[in-house]
C-alpha cells in the first residue's frame, strides 16, 4: 500500500480556491482504484490465513476423512475464518487480524461480527472466547448474506421471513388499481422471484409453499385494495400454474419451482466434483460414487437434504457425451440418446467391465459396427451407431438433455416437471389457447377472453354456483338468464352488437369458449380482433348498466370496441417500431456471390422410417454455376439440429479439403449460424459437432456462414431429401440430378 498515492481535492467557492483537501480513509467507494487494492488487500489476508494455516496455528473446519480443511471463506468485504475453539487458536486469529489492519489500513467491525461455534461447545468456553475476541455469539436468528445462518428442527419458523417478505411486498400494491394483465406481471417478475435466492439452496416446505401460494393467489382474485375479503378463487391455483397453452396462466408451482433451483446445485456437484464445494460434498456423503448415487447418509445437513431431493430430475437429464470413452461404463452410465431409458438393455456377461472406448474403432474416431452389432440387441445397437462421434473432442462429459445446448436450465426442468407430473400433458403447438393468446389486442382484453373461455367470468349464474346469493336474470334483457355465452352472444342486446360487426351469430353451440374457438378457427385475424374486442365491449357495457344504470346503445359498444383498439394501435406503434430491430434481412430467395467468390448451399434431411439421416451441399460460382454438389447419407435416428450440423461440417471439410477460400456457405438452420457465431462450449453433442466445425473453420481463410430462408436454399434442400437414395454421391455439370440441374439453372438467371 506504500505505493498508492491519496488523492488531494480543492474546491472552489465563490471565486476562491480552498484546499488541497486530503481524505484520511484508505479504499473508497467510487474511487475506480478501490476494486483493484481490494482485491489485493484480499489476497494478503489469504496468504495470512494459509500462512498461519500452515505453521498450525489455526486449524481449517474439515467435514469428513478425505475433506479438505477450509480456513476461511471470503464473500466481497465479508470473511469467514475457522479455527478450533480454545484460546490458543483464538489469540492467533486475534493477531492475524490485527497484521492485516496494520499492513492493509483496513479495520474490523466488531459491532457487525459474530462467533460461532459447534453444538458441543461448553458454555464457559463460549463466555471466555466471546470475551477475549471482543465479539457477540451469533443468535438462531442470525443472518448472513439474507440467509438464516443457523438452521434449527422448526424449519418454518426459521423460513417464515418469507412469507412476511411477500406479504411487505404485496401490500405494497394494494393500494394501486392494477388490471389483471398488470397484476400478471407484478406476480411472475417480482413475487414469484422473492424466495427465489433461499430456494436455491433450502428446499423450502410444502406448508411455507402453500403459504406464498396463497398470498399470491390472494392478491391475484381480489379486486379491491386493502380488503380482507381474499375475493373468489375461481380456478385453481394448480389451475393457474399450467402453461398458458393448455388454459393456465403460467404462474409457477413453487415446490416444483424450488427442486429446480436445487436440481442446478446438484448438476454443479455433479460436473465439477473436482471444485471446493464438489470435493466437501463428496467426501461426506459419496465418496465412493458420484451425486447421482449419493445416499441421504446419516446426520445430514438441511443443505444436502434439499439438494439430495432434487437428485431424481438430476437423474431424469443427465447423459454422457463421448469423448473418447475411457471414462464411461457401457452398462452403468446413462450415454445413450434415448429420452426415458438411456441405459443397456442388451444382458451379456462380456459387457461387465467394459468402457465405451472399446466399441471403438482403433485407427480412427467412429464406431466399430460388426462389434456392436454383435454384442448388442437391435434396439441398443441402433441408439449407439446414432451417435455422431466428435473429431476434436476426447473428455468425456455430461450434458443435460433437455437443452440443446446441454447446459443446465432451472427453465428446462421446471418444463420438465410440470410435464412429467401431467400439467403439459396435451401440449399442443397449434391450441387454441395459444393462438388466443397470440391475438393483437391489449393485454386486458386477452384476459378478459382467458375468463370468459375458462368459465372465470363472474357473470349472475357463475356467481350462484360460489354460493353468492343473487338475481340471475340477465341486466341487459331482463328475462334470460346472464350465463357468459348469454351476455356476451345470446342476449338480444348481443346479438345486435354482432349484427353490426363482421362476425357471424352463433348457431348450434350454447358454450363461449366453443363459439370463440370457432371463430378462431376462421384464421382471419381482422374477424378474430373484432370478435375479441366487441366481447370485451359488451362485458364492459353490461357492468356499466347493471352498476351504474347507464343507458348504452349497440352502436355505442361497437364503436367503443374499435376505438380503444384504435387508440392502443397508436399508442404501440412506436413500441413495435423500437423493437423491430434485429431481423433478418435476407432475401428469400438464391443471390449469386461476388465475381471472384464462391456460394456453398448445405442442408440435412431425415428420414425416420429408415432410422437414417443425410445431407446436401451444393458450390456455385458467381455465374450460379455448379461447381460440385454432395449427397451422403448416415445411420441413426438423430435430432434435427444434429443433422444440420453434421452436414455443415462436410460442408467445411469438402472446402478445406479442395483448399479453397473466399467461400460463403448458407443454410436454412439459424440453430447452427448461432452457434457457430457464439463463443460458447457447449457439452452435448450438438455442441461437439459444432466444436469440431470451430475448429476446421479456424485453419480456413475467409469463410463466412450466414442464415437464409429455406426459399433461398432450395438446392440443397432438394437434394438433402434425396440424399437417402443418393448416398455417397460427388455431382458436377455433366452428372448432376435433372431436378438439381433444374434448379441450378432457374436460380443462375438473374
Amino acid at each position: 500500500m506504500r505505493c498508492v498515492s491519496t488523492v488531494s481535492y480543492n474546491v472552489v467557492h465563490d471565486g476562491h480556491s480552498i484546499g488541497p483537501i486530503t481524505p484520511g480513509r484508505g479504499l473508497r467507494q467510487g474511487d475506480p482504484l478501490s476494486p483493484y487494492l481490494f482485491l489485493i488487500c484480499a489476497e494478503g489476508l489469504t496468504a495470512l490465513l494459509k500462512n498461519y494455516e500452515r505453521l498450525q496455528l489455526i486449524t481449517g473446519c474439515r467435514v469428513a476423512r478425505g475433506a479438505p480443511a477450509v480456513s476461511h471463506m471470503l464473500f466481497a468485504d465479508d470473511s469467514y475464518v475457522y479455527c478450533k475453539a480454545n484460546t490458543r487458536e483464538a489469540q492467533h486469529v486475534i493477531r492475524l487480524l490485527n497484521a492485516y489492519e496494520l499492513a492493509s489500513g483496513q479495520k474490523i467491525n466488531f459491532e457487525k461480527s459474530l462467533v460461532f461455534f459447534s453444538r458441543n461447545t461448553a458454555v464457559d468456553v463460549k463466555d471466555r472466547l466471546c470475551s477475549l475476541m471482543r465479539l457477540n455469539e451469533a443468535s438462531e436468528n442470525s443472518f448472513y448474506l439474507g440467509l438464516p445462518c443457523i438452521m434449527g428442527r422448526n424449519k418454518n419458523a426459521i423460513l417464515g421471513f418469507l412469507k412476511e417478505k411477500m406479504k411487505k411486498k404485496i401490500f405494497s400494491w394494494e393500494n394501486k388499481f392494477l388490471s389483471k394483465a398488470g397484476k400478471e406481471v407484478l406476480i411472475k417478475s417480482v413475487a414469484q422471484a422473492l424466495p427465489s435466492y433461499a430456494m436455491s439452496v433450502f428446499l423450502l416446505t410444502k406448508e411455507i409453499c402453500s403459504s406464498l401460494e396463497g398470498l399470491m393467489a390472494k392478491f391475484w382474485w381480489n379486486t379491491q385494495a386493502n380488503s380482507s375479503h381474499k375475493g373468489i378463487s375461481w380456478v385453481s391455483w394448480k389451475k393457474l400454474c399450467q402453461h398458458k397453452h393448455v388454459g393456465g396462466l403460467g404462474f409457477r408451482d413453487l415446490r416444483k419451482y424450488n427442486l429446480s433451483f436445487l436440481g442446478k446445485q446438484g448438476w454443479r456437484l455433479l460436473t465439477k466434483e473436482d471444485s471446493l464445494v464438489g470435493r466437501i460434498y463428496k467426501a461426506r456423503y459419496y465418496p465412493r460414487g458420484s451425486y447421482l448415487n449419493a445416499e441421504l447418509g446419516q446426520n445430514p445437513s438441511f443443505i444436502w437434504r434439499s439438494i439430495w431431493e432434487a437428485q431424481s430430475l438430476v437423474r431424469q437429464g443427465a447423459r454422457r457425451s463421448i469423448g473418447d470413452g475411457s471414462s464411461v461404463s457401457v452398462l452403468h452410465d446413462p450415454w445413450l440418446p434415448h429420452d426415458s431409458w438411456p441405459y443397456v438393455l442388451t444382458v451379456n456377461q462380456g459387457l461387465e467391465g467394459t468402457l465405451v472406448s472399446n466399441l471403438m474403432l482403433m485407427e480412427e474416431k467412429g464406431w466399430d459396427a460388426e462389434i456392436i452389432e454383435d454384442m448388442f440387441e437391435a434396439r441398443d445397437a441402433q441408439l449407439i451407431l446414432s451417435i455422431q462421434l466428435s473429431d476434436s473432442t476426447t473428455v468425456d462429459s455430461w450434458h443435460w438433455m433437455m437443452e440443446q445446448s446441454g447446459f443446465y436450465t432451472v427453465k428446462s426442468a421446471y418444463n420438465y416437471l410440470q410435464s412429467s407430473s401431467g400439467n403439459w400433458l396435451h401440449f399442443d403447438d397449434d391450441s387454441y389457447w395459444k393462438r388466443l393468446w397470440k391475438i393483437d389486442v391489449p393485454s386486458k382484453v386477452l384476459h378478459f377472453l382467458w375468463k370468459a373461455c375458462s368459465g372465470s367470468l363472474p357473470t349472475k349464474v357463475q356467481l350462484s354456483t360460489k354460493h353468492v346469493n343473487v338475481d340471475l336474470i340477465c341486466p341487459l334483457c331482463n328475462v334470460f338468464y346472464e350465463t357468459i355465452f348469454h351476455v356476451l352472444v345470446g342476449c338480444r342486446f348481443a346479438e345486435a352488437c354482432w349484427n353490426l360487426s363482421a362476425t357471424t351469430a352463433a348457431t348450434g353451440v350454447d358454450e363461449f369458449s366453443t363459439w370463440f374457438f370457432s371463430i378462431l378457427d376462421s384464421k382471419q385475424p381482422e374477424v378474430i380482433v373484432d370478435a375479441a374486442m366487441i366481447s370485451w365491449s359488451i362485458w364492459k357495457t353490461r357492468n356499466e348498466v347493471f352498476w351504474q344504470n347507464k343507458n348504452c346503445t349497440t352502436l355505442g359498444v361497437v364503436q367503443s370496441a374499435r376505438k380503444a383498439l384504435d387508440q392502443w394501435r397508436v399508442a404501440n406503434k412506436n413500441t413495435a417500431a423500437t423493437f423491430a430491430t434485429g431481423v433478418l434481412s435476407n432475401s428469400n430467395i438464391w443471390r449469386k456471390p461476388l465475381c471472384g467468390k464462391i456460394k456453398v448451399n448445405v442442408d440435412s434431411a431425415i428420414f425416420e422410417s429408415q432410422r437414417m439421416f443425410g445431407f446436401g451441399c451444393v458450390a456455385r460460382d458467381h455465374t450460379g454455376q455448379l461447381l460440385e454438389a454432395i449427397s451422403d447419407s448416415r445411420i441413426g435416428g438423430v435430432l434435427p439440429e444434429i443433422a444440420e450440423v453434421v452436414g455443415m461440417k462436410e460442408a467445411l471439410s469438402w472446402i478445406k479439403r479442395k483448399g479453397l477460400e473466399d467461400v460463403f456457405i448458407e443454410t436454412d438452420s439459424l440453430m447452427v449460424v448461432q452457434a457457430m457465431n457464439s463463443t460458447v462450449h457447449m457439452p452435448s453433442y450438438f455442441g461437439l459437432l459444432v466444436e469440431d466445425c470451430r475448429l476446421i473453420l479456424s485453419s480456413l481463410k475467409n469463410i463466412f456462414i450466414s442464415f437464409v430462408y429455406r426459399s433461398a436454399n432450395k438446392a440443397a434442400h432438394s437434394l438433402a431429401r434425396t440424399s437417402c437414395s443418393l448416398s455417397g454421391c460427388l455431382f458436377n455439370e455433366r452428372n448432376a440430378p435433372i431436378f438439381l440441374k433444374n434448379i441450378v439453372m432457374a436460380e443462375a438467371i438473374p
